[in-house]
């Protein structure tokens, strides 16, 4: 028994088309040397499910199926499932066939000779193709590139097309690449450093400091001039109104490589009209006075440092 060569499904109308079922068939026939009708009509037809062969039945009929010829038999099933279209209709949807914003221009080319089998363009089907991709295409530079060229066939065309369009993909790629790094770099400068803001200007009722009274750390401390609580002595008894005085104010400027300003911050300092903390100490039995070296230019109240900080004295002689 000779060994099959292929295989061919059930014809599918909703998946497959008459005409290309057919061919399919002449090549799995050609594939097993099947020449005579007879055997290809008798092949064709035990391919065929019950919906197809029924449907034959009633085009052929009074006559059974197998009565009719091979060519006989295609012939009517291609005549019902692909009626030959009108030459102008086809021509018709030839000519308004235009690119599509997001269509490849293969598959613009591909559909343009699907268009073209029943316009009956014979011998100036390739003009006709040509025309039709140099004006259908939506690409105002492929276009005035193929409209620069003196002879112009329609592979010279298609290559020129396609060969413009994967330029620009690619292109496109190493653009988005490089943007997106530079896009993630000015992102980074902007807000790595974003300066914090201040709701208010007033100082804490508690410490004579610049920020919200509910934070402060002195809230339950116990005041030693007046003996109470949430207040250091170093604001006991003052209007709590006192503002932050900026000494001075000045604008700076963060700069990239090309000297272009990508952020700007407002910077102050700040000076205390507080007299120096000092303390006596005996000293056998001398009373000294001393300065208390907190290492910074603002202190808490004298008797809070004495009491939290770390200091050294500087005795004043």
């Amino acid at each position: 028994m000779a060994r099959i060569i292929g295989s061919v499904s059930p014809f599918n109308e909703t998946e497959d088309t008459w005409q290309a079922y057919a061919e399919r068939l002449e090549h799995f026939s050609l594939a097993n040397e099947i020449d005579s009708e007879a055997k290809k009509r008798a092949v064709l037809l035990s391919f065929m499910s019950v919906k197809p062969y029924k449907l034959l039945s009633n085009l052929v009929a009074p006559r059974k199926a197998g009565e009719c010829s091979y060519t006989e038999i295609v012939d009517v099933l291609k005549n019902h499932h692909n009626p030959r279209p009108s030459t102008i209709v086809q021509r018709f949807k030839f000519n308004t066939r235009v690119h599509g914003a997001s269509e490849s221009i293969r598959t613009f080319v591909a559909e343009l000779k699907r268009l073209s089998e029943f316009c009956e363009y014979n011998d100036s089907l390739e003009e006709m193709l040509r025309d039709r991709l140099v004006c259908g295409i939506n690409n105002r530079r492929i276009q005035q590139r193929l409209l620069s060229e003196r002879s112009l066939t329609f592979a010279k065309a298609l290559h020129i097309a396609q060969a413009m369009e994967a330029a620009a993909e690619g292109i496109e790629d190493l653009s988005g690449h490089i943007t997106d790094k530079v896009c993630a770099m000015k992102h980074h400068r902007t807000t790595a450093a974003k300066p914090r803001s201040t709701t208010s200007d007033r100082v804490c009722y508690r410490c004579g400091w610049p920020h919200a009274d509910s934070r402060c750390r002195f809230k339950d401390s116990k005041c030693y001039k007046r003996q109470k609580i949430e207040h250091i002595a170093k604001v006991c008894g003052s209007t709590h109104t006192a503002k932050v005085q900026p000494k001075n104010k000045h604008k700076t400027h963060v700069l990239d490589e090309n000297n272009v300003t990508v952020q700007s911050y407002m910077l102050y300092s700040m000076y205390s009209t507080s007299a120096p903390l000092c303390r006596n100490l005996l000293i056998n039995s001398t009373a000294v006075k001393f300065q208390i070296d907190t290492g910074a230019s603002l202190c808490y109240d004298q008797e809070d440092i004495c009491r939290e900080s770390q200091y050294s004295f500087k005795a004043f002689i």
